[in-house]
């Protein structure tokens, strides 16, 4: 496991930090793009109820909700309800968008666009439904895009390109993007005008709004070939250094208070849950769940509902 990382520690000076109020040029493409989305791994999304005390946190039993062959991946709480949104490959081999209702235990495909893949779907700002990342025809150029909740055509939101994950801050007026590239960056879209800045360099796929949309996490690459978890704060223009991700693991999930504080942060590794709990000057990842009873080696991504009453991680299939 790796090391806490106090919250006032200076960040190394590897880690490069380009905050500036120019458009960023997109000079740093990756060039097997369309490979790499082609070439999607099998894995599956489990479910599991959650709760958070003073003892820490407690996961109940998982099952599976999304284990068809191919990719089950990218889940995303719809806000206030106990629905996700993720992507499943269809027979095509392109990826769809599709709702999980926990409550009734049904799955509903709301896109299906056999000749081209959707990913990273979240409930978008007020007007604008569903929002995800989609490739083009050529799978080169990967834009977001947003479309009706209920299903139906999308367009996309910004030029901007290509892009592998993202997140909305502000009102909905900005977009926080991984452009990809050697190495991928993170930016800020402003949707209105198109204007972008570069906020950092070396990140990660993870990239976790707050609740009043005036800051994000994310992850950097750290020195010693790992990630870790940094905030930025758009009010003060900064960038600060949380905790460094246990070895070998790239995604955390972000858990809020009811009043928007940081109440702590999970991640996996291996077939094991972590839950690091904010307060005091360092954070400490303690086990909280583990999938050993399923069968299952890896854990991924991990999504959380509003409160933390339900946990969805992705995991590879067996």
């Amino acid at each position: 496991m790796s090391r806490p990382v106090r919250r006032q520690a200076i960040f190394a000076a590897t880690a490069v930090l380009a905050i500036a109020g120019c458009n960023a040029e997109q000079d740093a493409i990756a060039p097997d793009l369309a490979a790499d989305t082609a070439n999607l791994p099998a894995t599956d999304i489990y479910l599991a109820p959650l709760s958070v005390g003073e003892d820490g946190a407690e996961v109940g039993t998982f099952r599976a909700v999304a284990a068809t062959p191919g990719y089950d991946n990218q889940p995303s709480f719809l806000p206030g309800e106990a629905t996700f949104y993720y992507v499943s490959e269809g027979e095509s081999g392109k990826t769809d968008i599709w709702r999980y209702d926990i409550e009734t235990d049904e799955a509903t495909r709301l896109h299906d666009s056999p000749s081209v893949s959707e990913f990273s779907p979240k409930a978008a700002p007020a007007g604008l439904g569903v929002s995800y990342i989609q490739e083009n025809e050529a799978a080169d150029v990967t834009r977001v895009h947003h479309a009706p909740a209920t299903g139906g055509p999308g367009e996309a939101v910004i030029d901007f390109a290509p892009l592998g994950y993202y997140a909305w801050l502000g009102a909905g007026d900005t977009l926080a993007v991984y452009l990809r590239g050697e190495p991928p960056s993170l930016h800020l879209v402003a949707v209105a005008s198109g204007e972008t800045r570069r906020i950092a360099e070396n990140i990660g796929r993870s990239l976790h709004p707050t609740p009043d949309g005036r800051g994000l996490y994310f992850t950097q690459a750290n020195a010693e070939d790992g990630y870790r978890v940094m905030v930025f704060d758009m009010a003060d223009d900064a960038v600060s250094p949380i905790v460094d991700l246990p070895d070998g693991v790239e995604d955390f999930a972000v858990l809020f208070s009811a009043g928007g504080a940081l109440r702590g942060l999970f991640a996996g590794s291996g077939p094991m849950l972590y839950f690091a709990e904010a307060g005091g000057d360092e954070f400490e990842w303690k086990p909280a769940g583990a999938f050993f009873a399923q069968g299952v080696k890896n854990v991924t991504r991990i999504a959380l509902s509003d409160g933390g009453a339900w946990i969805a991680v992705v995991t590879d299939a067996e």
